[in-house]
């Protein structure tokens, strides 16, 4: 602290104390104000330093303060005034749409200052982040990435979502903002392939990208129906045992057939026939959905 003693009849008056030490932006002050009045003897002039950092000495020690004193022989108790070095860090650098944890308490060395998005924002590459960590480092500064997250309100998908199938249909309102959803179908008759699906769809995710890139094929039910149709009119031991029913009543009409033909039952070989060719016929189904 400044302190200006009552000067002496004959008074007696110092230069102007030194300068405090600002190389690298150090942050040190004294409280001497006056530009124009010379102190008098025995005036004190106290020595700090800002928020964050601390005098230190030749051999590396902390101090909090320096004092000189203007002397009777016009000079100063001291000439060599300290320089200020980060102790902590302070004032952690202001982004767009974010908010930091400092409100004014230093930061320790290798600690970090915490951000998070504003309310009603989300960190760019991930929504679902909640803070971001910037380390406090020894020279006073932070520890800052490049490039910094961004915090934004929504994002849109890069591109528009994969087009209509062939031969069906997209469902889309046209937007690519994120969540959005959409639908695709074959039309009346076809299905995804392999699992037979009647629709299926895909939405715009936070990364930028559609979490459906790749439609599956489709595949006509109609065709299939018409070849299995074939060949069971191909195949008499199937036409006997898996007729096209016209009505309700046509199955048991045919059982009773069989069973008058047969004798009450049908001949191994028969059998055999029947199994063979169904098998054939459900695999060739199968292939062709």
């Amino acid at each position: 602290m400044y302190v200006q003693f009552a000067a002496h009849s004959a008074a007696v008056y110092c230069d102007p104390p030194p300068h405090p030490r600002v190389e690298a932006d150090n942050g040190g002050y004294h409280d001497w104000t006056s530009e124009s009045d010379l102190p008098p003897y025995p005036t004190l002039v106290e020595y700090r330093c800002h928020a964050g950092r601390s005098l230190v000495d030749a051999d590396g020690f902390y101090h909090e303060r320096q004092t000189i004193q203007c002397q009777w022989d016009k000079t100063w108790t001291e000439v060599v005034i300290l320089p200020c070095a980060w102790t902590h860090c302070i004032d952690p650098p202001e982004r767009d749409n974010m908010e930091h944890d400092y409100v004014g308490e230093p930061y320790d060395f290798h600690s970090a200052a915490t951000y998070r998005c504003r309310q009603g924002f989300y960190f760019e590459h991930d929504r679902g982040q909640q803070t971001f960590a910037a380390e406090c480092l020894t020279d006073g500064s932070f520890a800052e990435p490049d490039p910094w997250p961004v915090c934004v309100t929504d994002v849109q998908c890069a591109a528009d979502p994969p087009g209509a199938p062939a031969g069906g249909r997209r469902r889309w309102s046209g937007s690519r903002d994120y969540d959005t959803s959409l639908t695709y179908d074959c039309g009346p008759h076809a299905r995804f392939y392999p699992d037979l699906l009647d629709s299926v769809g895909t939405r715009c995710q936070w990364n930028k990208t559609w979490d459906r890139e790749d439609l599956p094929f489709c595949k006509s039910q109609l065709m299939s129906l018409l070849l299995l149709l074939l060949i069971v009119l191909h195949s008499p031991s199937l036409r006997r045992s898996y007729p096209l029913p016209d009505h309700p009543g046509a199955s048991r009409r045919v059982r009773t057939r069989l069973h008058e033909e047969g004798g009450g039952k049908l001949r191994d070989s028969d059998r055999s026939t029947q199994k063979q060719n169904f098998k054939q016929a459900y695999q060739l189904h199968m292939y062709v959905y």
